[in-house]
């Protein structure tokens, strides 16, 4: 009973090896046939290999966009990347952009672009926002407009939401657009 025993756990041993090194090797070399390259070339209409390229660029700008947070929380307003008509990440900042990205990158590919307001005000407010909305039993949705800086809450009865935002100070500043919508998404 033992020799099977040991068998079975070598075994077991010698499956999983195996299949964490294919497992390594897979993530090491994606394949070149890969189903997001393929999507992202059909949708955005590029070569299997620009696509590749894109995707695989998707890393080093989410650690530009971490790091310029963290150093920055003041003034960095978001990023994001634009995928048409020009392949580029726009970078936002309050007060001068340029000369705040170039701190960061010389790279063509980043864009410098003026915001009116922070991220960091942004997300600050959406919670507020929220906050006071789940407090009075109001079903939202809420999100951030990185383009416009803006904050956006979608709910049923405006009105409602309106007046149970009403007296916070960010409510005169305009940067908060309160959307009717006639449902929600449902989790499964």
């Amino acid at each position: 009973m033992e020799d099977a025993t040991r068998k079975s756990l070598r075994f077991a041993a010698v499956f999983l090896t195996g299949s964490l090194l294919l497992s390594m090797t897979v993530l090491a070399n994606p394949p070149e046939d890969s189903p997001t390259a393929h999507w992202y070339a059909q949708t955005y209409g590029v070569s299997i290999a620009e696509a590749e390229r894109r995707t695989m660029r998707e890393l080093e700008i989410g650690k530009l966009g971490q790091r310029i947070e963290a150093e920055r929380p003041d003034t960095f307003a978001g990023l994001y990347i634009e995928h048409r008509p020009t392949y580029r990440v726009v970078v936002r900042f309050t007060g001068d952009a340029k000369a705040q990205l170039a701190a960061y990158s010389d790279d063509p590919l980043f864009v410098a672009e003026t915001a009116p307001r922070s991220l960091q005000v942004l997300l600050s407010t959406q919670q507020l926002l929220t906050q006071r909305l789940h407090e009075a039993g109001i079903e939202f949705l809420s999100e951030t407009d990185l383009k416009t800086s803006h904050v956006d809450i979608f709910v049923r009865d405006v009105e409602q939401a309106a007046a149970c935002l009403a007296d916070l100070p960010v409510m005169k500043e305009g940067f908060v657009r309160i959307h009717k919508t006639s449902g929600f998404i449902e989790p499964t």
